[in-house]
Order: C-alpha cells, then sequence, then structure tokens
C-alpha cells in the first residue's frame, strides 16, 4: 500500500509537498515505513502519548513490529489461540494424541505456536514407545 501511495505522489507535481497521515493497526505498512516517518499513539488512563519507534522499521519482520510497536507476544488470532488452547487442554486431559495432532492440522494453518505444539505432541508419543 505504501509503495502504491508513493507511486501517486511521484506521479503530480515534483515540487509540490504532500502529506498523509495513515492511521492502522497492520504491521506490514510500518515495515513499508521509515521509522522517521511512524509514530506511535498510545492511549493512557489521563492522556494519550506519542513518539516515534526506537528501531527501524523499514523492512523490519512483521512479529519484531508487532511485539516492539503493538506489544502484542502472540503471531496469531485471538479465535485460533482459543482453538489452540482448547488442544491444549484436551492434551493435558489425557486425549488421544493422534487424534489431536490429526485436528491440528485440520484446523490451523502454519505458525510457531502451531509447530511448538505439534512438536510437543510428537515429543509426547515418542516418550510413550520408549
Amino acid at each position: 500500500m505504501i509503495s502504491r501511495i508513493r507511486d501517486c505522489f511521484a506521479s503530480s507535481h515534483p515540487k509540490t509537498i504532500r502529506e498523509m497521515l495513515i492511521t492502522t493497526h497492520t504491521p506490514f505498512l510500518i515495515s513499508d515505513s521509515e521509522p522517521e516517518k511512524v509514530m506511535v499513539f498510545k492511549k493512557g488512563k489521563q492522556a494519550v502519548t506519542v513518539k516515534r519507534p526506537d528501531y527501524n522499521t523499514l523492512g523490519a519482520s512483521i512479529n519484531k513490529i508487532t511485539m516492539k510497536t503493538f506489544d502484542k507476544k502472540e503471531t496469531i488470532g485471538g479465535y485460533a489461540q482459543e482453538i489452540l488452547n482448547t488442544l491444549k487442554e484436551r492434551f493435558k486431559a489425557g486425549e488421544d494424541k493422534e487424534t489431536l495432532l490429526e485436528e491440528v492440522n485440520q484446523r490451523l494453518g502454519d505458525s510457531i505456536e502451531k509447530v511448538l505444539f505439534t512438536k510437543t505432541l510428537l515429543d509426547s508419543m515418542e516418550k510413550d514407545k520408549d
């Protein structure tokens, strides 16, 4: 999106200075922006603070932006996390690991969270063989 906006401005009068304010919650736009062009707004109890990121946002990974800018450690959505948590609880309750492994692979797309849970299942299955 940032590339398209730059293209639009480039085709206008070259001596004209234009500014635009874009608000977003998507880390992709931040990753396409230089840090001096990014302002992070945070709502406090009594005031809103504004600061610049303390890292180079241009080309930064989505995970880094999500953690450093939005203070989120999760890299999957809330609904997907609920599904994964339910599968983990079923694992702790002793449900069949093969069934859980099949279900996690059918229901969830690729993510580090899925990989870690799959590894937990496979490690546990390996221990059961010993």
